[in-house]
């Protein structure tokens, strides 16, 4: 984990309580409280790259993110004034 990363999430919706926490490249989550009493999964999650992430973000937006594409515009301005 680095810093700016979330390591954990828990939120309560009684009577349960859940929690989700990362453990290295395992992600564990648990119930508390539910009608079984408790519940834990634990799923092998490996880390995402940004790249694979920045595409997760931009296809849960819809429309003209005006930000967005001023930051691809300056980063392939960049990239051509390097590759010259």
């Amino acid at each position: 984990m680095s810093i700016g990363q979330v390591k954990a999430l828990e939120f309560e919706a009684p009577p349960a309580t859940f929690s989700l926490r990362r453990e290295k490249a395992i992600l564990v989550a648990n119930v508390k409280g539910d009608d079984d009493g408790y519940c834990a999964n634990r799923v092998r999650l490996p880390p995402e790259t940004p790249g694979r992430l920045l595409a997760l973000e931009l296809k849960l937006l819809s429309g003209y993110d005006d930000l967005y594409a001023q930051a691809a515009q300056a980063a392939a301005k960049l990239l051509a004034s390097v590759r010259t």
